[in-house]
């Protein structure tokens, strides 16, 4: 017979495994421990194989309204626009995926932009979502739209991307919708993106939170922008310029600190070859130091 403790007092207990394998057991002892080890069971699903994402769908709604982080990267080979458009609920009132704090789509390049754009619709986007991840996929102007809606974000990373509609990879895109929204925004990872210039920098500018960009080999980028971007965003810590046209000599990146007291350090390449990461010390001085 289950001993009858308070919810609170479980959830501490239950938090000490580990094992998904273990929440299940406890989830069948009776419907009290079902309910808090079902809450810790979904929280952060395990998701390796095609298995795996299939059970996943075979999930009740309920179940799937515990989600805090759900990465799909690691099943990126098996996920097709069938299996995400299942996971929807019909009812717009589901609480399904209603708690995802971290969304994870790398490398999920068999997905259209139409079935993300509808998945993330599904998702509470305004106050829970605080992390989402689309390296290596396809997006669209409406997920963009989406996304620059959002109040609670504060991590994207949307490297080696293309934005529908587009007539190739260097298809200039501003991220318009960025520069009236998405202030909350304090990492924002844009490397490899082909379509990145001066105008994508312009709206950038106006995420006045942002602490930490990473825009390596965004070659259309001038280094202009990257002093424009320095001046104006106060809170920033953390640059990533690997192979930027320009920005590849000492000098250049101790005017970039100096632009920025805040800017803690710079990462960028050194003669084209040698990663280097530029530190700020506490004396003011700048450190030099091959980084990886």
């Amino acid at each position: 017979m289950a001993i009858m403790l308070p919810i609170e007092i479980l959830q501490i207990i239950f938090q000490q495994f580990k094992r998904q394998a273990d929440f299940s057991v406890l989830s069948r002892v009776c419907r009290q421990w079902h309910v808090v080890a079902t809450s810790l069971l979904y929280r952060c699903p395990t998701l390796e194989s095609e298995t795996q994402i299939k059970l996943f769908c075979q999930s009740s709604e309920g179940a799937r309204a515990y989600i805090q982080q759900l990465d799909f990267s690691t099943v990126s080979s098996w996920l097709t626009d069938e299996i995400l458009l299942c996971l929807i609920p019909e009812d717009a009132n589901s609480r399904a995926h209603k708690s995802i704090r971290s969304l994870g789509l790398a490398n999920c390049n068999r997905l259209s932009c139409q079935s993300i754009f509808a998945f993330l619709k599904s998702c509470s986007l305004d106050h829970v979502l605080q992390e989402a991840v689309f390296a290596n996929c396809l997006l669209s102007d409406q997920i963009i739209s989406l996304l620059s809606q959002s109040r609670s974000v504060r991590k994207l990373n949307i490297c080696n991307t293309m934005i529908q509609p587009c007539v190739d990879m260097e298809t200039s895109h501003c991220l318009g919708p960025f520069a009236k929204a998405c202030e909350n925004l304090e990492e924002l990872d844009m490397s490899f993106c082909a379509w990145v210039d001066e105008h994508t920098m312009d709206t950038i500018c106006r995420l006045r939170h942002l602490r930490k960009l990473s825009i390596r080999w965004c070659h259309r980028v001038p280094i202009q922008s990257i002093f424009h971007i320095v001046q104006h965003l106060s809170s920033l810590q953390s640059l990533d310029v690997r192979h930027v046209n320009g920005v590849n000599h000492p000098d250049i990146i101790r005017f970039v600190l100096y632009l920025r007291p805040s800017l803690g350090e710079v990462h960028f390449t050194q003669e084209q070859k040698i990663m280097t990461c530029a530190r700020r010390l506490a004396g003011g001085d700048v450190e030099m130091a091959v980084s990886g």
